[in-house]
């Protein structure tokens, strides 16, 4: 035990006298190294790198590219932006723009002229030394007239005319659109704009001009923007409506009778029937859901304030083919006092004539009337059309006393030839 014990002491000794000859030595050796000898490793002297375009955007339009970045490092004074498409590369200088000192500011470059395909961006940075930052790169597309020619009109799904109002129904927008363009001819004749959002479903224009034999002086044309970046919108072709884009067939023709999105209004019983146009005589309270959803034309009983019912209208307006037609109403019943009058009517254009008229107007091809009382039965009007396409009004016109009523259980058109 002693033996080994001092053996670990003679090791302890030896290592200790080591560590202290290195530690007295160190100083003196450091002492004989410049202090700048680690730049003879670095070759070319310190490498700079400029600040990189920063937050690199890119809004892509027609023909074209705006490339949006932050320029952040004050001393670099340019920016070299490289494009390239199938192999072949162009580039742009554009000098930095610092509105003072250790200032971030946003930097903004259009490319026009571009084809429209798929392109490769890369910026680099550039100090007065021609140092050059890493390069910030991007990728993006350009669009054009291939787009463009690909581009639909939103559907119209109906469209009604009435005392210079059109209402014009939509069918849903397309993915990308921004908005529909339309034109049309105003009441004092000059021709006006109208934007349409791509979330309206429904354009109600309030001073439209009578349409003639040709069209309706309504054009649209449907906007698009391919991404939500773009900086330019893509237009559908322009498409001019003509009459011939009414309906062709009735709609909510038959009891149960459907009522417009305001419901039951009146005492929770009557509502307006939907697809319907009315007279406002009518108080627009045409389905009665106490007498099976039927539509009526109700007069009194404590209903608008109780005066007699003069040229109550209730119609549809058409755009139909050239042919032979029948237009049946069937009465439910006329109840009430005597002096009641009902006229089934077919007339050409956008409304029915009032009674007076009615039987002296050109534009009237079939009527025939009830009075006072009636009960199940049909009342038909027949006419024949010879040109291409003809705008035709159908339905009732009614002159009602107080305290009585007119229930109507269905519409139908029918085309013998």
């Amino acid at each position: 035990m002693k033996n080994m014990k001092n053996r670990f002491v003679r090791t302890f000794l030896r290592q200790s006298s080591q560590w202290l000859a290195m530690a007295v030595l160190y100083p003196i050796m450091a002492s004989c190294t410049d202090s700048d000898d680690y730049k003879k490793y670095l070759e070319g002297g310190e490498i700079v790198y400029p600040q990189k375009a920063d937050s690199l955007k890119t809004f892509p339009g027609r023909n074209r590219i705006l490339l949006e970045w932050v320029s952040i490092d004050p001393k670099v004074m340019t920016y070299a932006v490289y494009y390239s498409q199938g192999g072949v590369t162009d580039s742009i200088f554009v000098a930095a723009v610092h509105s003072e000192a250790y200032s971030t500011d946003t930097m903004h470059l259009i490319i026009d002229g571009l084809e429209e395909t798929g392109y490769k961006f890369k910026i680099l940075a550039y100090d007065r030394q021609s140092h050059v930052s890493i390069p910030v790169e991007t990728e993006e597309t350009v669009y054009g007239s291939l787009y463009e020619s690909l581009l639909l009109n939103r559907g119209i799904e109906k469209i009604t005319l009435e005392n210079h109002q059109l209402t014009v129904r939509w069918y849903g927008s397309f993915e990308g659109e921004a908005g529909v363009k339309s034109t049309y001819r105003a009441t004092d004749n000059t021709v006006k704009t109208r934007w349409i959002p791509a979330g309206e479903d429904t354009t109600v224009i309030n001073d439209f001009a009578d349409y003639d034999a040709e069209n309706l002086h309504f054009s649209y044309q449907t906007l698009y923007l391919p991404v939500k970046t773009a900086i330019d919108t893509f237009a559908a072709p322009v498409t001019t409506v003509s009459q011939s884009i009414l309906p062709i067939a009735l709609f909510n023709a038959v009891a149960p009778f459907a009522v417009t999105d305001d419901g039951y209004w009146e005492w929770a019983r009557f509502g307006t029937a939907a697809e319907w146009t009315h007279s406002p005589s009518t108080g627009y309270l045409t389905v009665d859901n106490l007498m099976g959803n039927r539509m009526v034309l109700m007069s009194g009983y404590g209903l608008n304030g109780n005066v007699p019912m003069a040229n109550g209208k209730i119609y549809q307006t058409l755009s139909l083919p050239a042919g032979t037609y029948r237009f049946r109403v069937h009465i439910h019943w006329i109840a009430g006092t005597s002096g009641n009058i009902v006229y089934v009517v077919a007339a050409q254009g956008i409304t029915l004539p009032d009674t007076e008229t009615l039987t002296v107007d050109g534009n009237v091809l079939d009527y025939d009337s009830r009075g006072e009382w009636a009960m199940n039965t049909d009342v038909d009007c027949e006419f024949t059309l010879t040109d291409p396409v003809t705008t035709v009004s159908l339905g009732i016109v009614a002159n009602i006393w107080p305290n009585s009523d007119v229930q109507i259980s269905s519409f139908s058109l029918e085309k013998s030839e």
